[in-house]
């Protein structure tokens, strides 16, 4: 499988996150945070944040990941980063999942660990995260931190190939040929329960499940 292959790609890939969805309305250190961001000054926006992920508020962790990650308003800094991440992935927070996945995969600010990064892209592709579900389905068809399982590899690939933005082309290409690649090779029982296993899948509400520690 293949991921991030150098920290300043993932770096890179974490800093296009910053501010890119919606946050809880009403939450006056968010809407604070999110000010000072516009318009620059990072070390406010980092005390505002700290305010609102101390109390647990998954946007804000997932924000200062981002933050610290990057080096705005504080030196660049993976683990940390990777602390506030996977607090965020506990709380709920899909794209925070995704990403904590990622960087367990890798290696990047945590100890690298498959086990966890299958944990955490079946917490995202369980929400309807694509890229999620692709991850996990090639790591099901190569048996990389989860049990080796064509069924359920071309199950999360073909929901990916569905689900996966526009703007990932090569992306969900990749999940096409994968899960086109595993079809050939399962008898046609087994071909048929993956195609009802994706038909007969349906996405959790995001934040609607609160993780336990791992």
């Amino acid at each position: 499988m293949r991921l991030a292959s150098r920290s300043t790609r993932l770096v890179a890939s974490l800093a296009a996150l910053l501010w890119s969805g919606p946050l809880l309305a009403g939450d006056p250190d968010l809407a604070a945070a999110r000010d000072a961001y516009a318009r620059g000054d990072f070390v406010v926006t980092i005390e505002a944040l700290g305010r609102a992920a101390a109390r647990d508020q998954a946007d804000a962790q997932f924000e200062l990941a981002l933050m610290h990650a990057n080096g705005f308003g504080t030196a660049p800094d993976l683990r940390t980063a990777a602390v506030w991440m996977r607090r965020a992935a506990r709380n709920g927070h899909v794209e925070a999942q995704f990403q904590i996945a990622v960087l367990s995969y890798r290696g990047a600010g945590v100890v690298q660990d498959h086990r966890e990064a299958a944990h955490w892209f079946r917490s995202a592709a369980e929400a309807g995260h694509g890229e999620a579900q692709l991850q996990l389905g090639l790591m099901y068809e190569r048996g990389d931190g989860v049990r080796q399982d064509d069924i359920e590899a071309h199950k999360w690939l073909n929901l990916a190939a569905a689900r996966i933005a526009d703007d990932r082309p090569r992306q969900r290409t990749l999940a096409r040929q994968a899960r086109d690649r595993i079809a050939q090779r399962l008898s046609p029982l087994h071909l048929a329960l993956a195609h009802r296993l994706a038909s007969t899948w349906g996405p959790r509400s995001a934040g609607s499940e609160r993780l336990s520690p791992r």
